[in-house]
């Protein structure tokens, strides 16, 4: 993938987060803001997705389905979390939507089967069909949004639109284009990068230290550059054991004059050749032994611009498959009869929660599995509070000791971004009972058996709890994770930084 493709990769997620908010949540408001008729909002979504594509040829009945289930799940995620899902989450949802609809087409037009069509295919014809002509397909693709957002792990996860049975996925870094300064050609330049590559004033030390014999040094670019390199006039500076010289006077003659650590008046006289970067120092009193001696100048780059180094691109490449999920809900229609007439209950609804809450949960708990097994630092910290340490002593050295483990991930891994942890049953409950200086909890927080949101410390990173019986759970399998165990992350929106990509 070039670095175009690139870009029109990230135009491509823009452009499909655009399209599912055009339906999902622009149409549920009008010129009076939010439409309260349930109705009303449905029809100005059907509206919408009437002038999207992919929704061309579908029963309209079906899209009704579709587009009302987003547009719950949206408004849920907005008014829970107080911002709106990624685009990064949306755009991989139209993917498979788009993936679903189109599959039975693309496969007429090439003679071979997509995964989604041979998926699709492998479910039974009388479960596809519904007593009343409507497509069942039509609940799973209703699902899709709601149970990507239903999933409470989707934040530590950086999402990717999977257009076909196998994805690539690229980090682009860059390389020294040139050899220059302190690299060579090829060498990654990064945030952690600390040498001298475009800044033209450089300082040289000296391989030669005084000796107290020596009167005469010479310093020349070429020993460290590997070629003779101009310098301007009037900015090059001395250092003799640290103490700094006047800049050269422009016309070839840097003159200085000090006293060295005896007492003893030394005269300096320097002699520049500015074309080829060299200095010719000599002194009246040799330095004492082991004085260093450095060469601070600036580079002409006019007068040499085929030296002005090059940055350049590369990327690494990984393929990315995506893997399958299927589970079905079945009822008879003397059930249903039943249900509704005895009870007052819709099965229909009440199996679309069923498959849309266990699939999240489920989701859930395979990201989590693979992101334990996979963490391979690890830290502690002492939750009592010594006897001669207060409370706002301790809670400083608390919130020191997070801001630590996220600066080392960040650190680590060279990303920044979404930050959080899913904590032990314990662990949360310990966050739970922090002051409202330290801890957030979310808005209209209840207790409840599953992995869920319960706030954010100091004030930007979530935090979810994993129930005790998942912990438990966990550990039977292998998957050590106990009630006080705290697993950290943070996500980069770059999918060639993300530490868990899916799609």
């Amino acid at each position: 993938m070039s670095n175009k493709e690139y870009q029109q990769h990230i135009a491509d997620i823009s452009q499909r987060a655009r399209r599912v908010t055009r339906i999902v949540s622009e149409a549920q408001f009008n010129q009076n803001g939010f439409i309260k008729s349930a109705e009303e909002r449905r029809d100005s979504m059907l509206e919408a997705a009437k002038k999207e594509p992919i929704f061309e040829g579908v029963n309209p009945e079906a899209v009704s389905q579709i587009v009302t289930a987003w547009g719950a799940a949206y408004a849920d995620y907005a008014a829970k979390h107080k911002s709106a899902p990624r685009e990064d989450v949306l755009a991989a949802c139209h993917q498979t939507l788009e993936n679903c609809l189109m599959a039975e087409k693309r496969g007429n037009q090439s003679g071979q089967k997509s995964i989604n069509q041979s998926m699709l295919e492998s479910v039974s014809t009388e479960m596809m069909s519904g007593q009343d002509g409507i497509m069942h397909q039509a609940i799973f693709l209703a699902m899709i949004l709601p149970v990507t957002l239903g999933a409470q792990t989707g934040d530590a996860c950086t999402f990717i639109p999977v257009p076909r049975d196998e994805s690539n996925i690229y980090e682009i870094f860059n390389v020294a284009g040139t050899t220059f300064g302190d690299y060579a050609i090829g060498d990654k330049l990064d945030m952690q990068s600390v040498g001298a590559y475009s800044q033209m004033r450089r300082n040289y030390v000296l391989r030669t230290l005084g000796d107290g014999t020596t009167k005469v040094f010479t310093f020349k670019i070429s020993d460290f550059e590997g070629q003779d390199i101009p310098i301007r006039k009037g900015r090059t500076v001395l250092y003799i054991g640290n103490e700094p010289t006047p800049e050269d006077n422009g016309e070839g003659t840097l003159l200085h004059s000090y006293a060295n650590a005896a007492g003893t008046a030394v005269s300096l006289t320097s002699s520049l050749d500015y074309t080829k970067g060299q200095i010719t120092l000599t002194f009246s009193v040799a330095p004492e032994s082991g004085t260093k001696l450095e060469a601070e100048v600036e580079i002409n780059i006019e007068a040499a611009p085929n030296l002005i180094p090059l940055i350049n691109q590369e990327m690494k490449k990984w393929t990315v498959r995506p893997s399958q999920y299927a589970l079905a809900a079945e009822h008879s229609v003397m059930a249903a009869y039943d249900a509704q007439r005895e009870f007052g209950i819709d099965l229909g609804s009440l199996q679309y929660r069923t498959l849309k809450d266990y699939l999240s949960h489920e989701i859930d708990m395979l990201r989590l599995r693979i992101m334990i097994r996979r963490t391979i630092n690890a830290d502690t910290f002492d939750l009592a509070i010594p006897q001669d340490t207060n409370w706002d002593v301790w809670s400083l050295i608390f919130k020191s000791k997070i801001q630590q483990v996220f600066r080392d991930i960040a650190e680590r891994t060279q990303s920044s971004g979404s930050s959080g942890m899913f904590a032990g049953s314990d662990a949360a409950l310990f966050f739970k009972m922090l002051p409202p200086a330290m801890f957030t909890p979310a808005e209209n927080y209840t207790q409840v058996p599953y992995v869920h949101f319960v706030g954010t410390l100091f004030n930007g990173i979530k935090v979810y709890e994993v129930p005790t019986g998942v912990c438990h759970a966990f550990t039977k399998q292998g998957v050590t994770f106990s009630t006080y165990d705290v697993l950290c992350y943070t996500r980069d929106e770059n999918p060639g930084k993300a530490g868990f990509v899916t799609g």
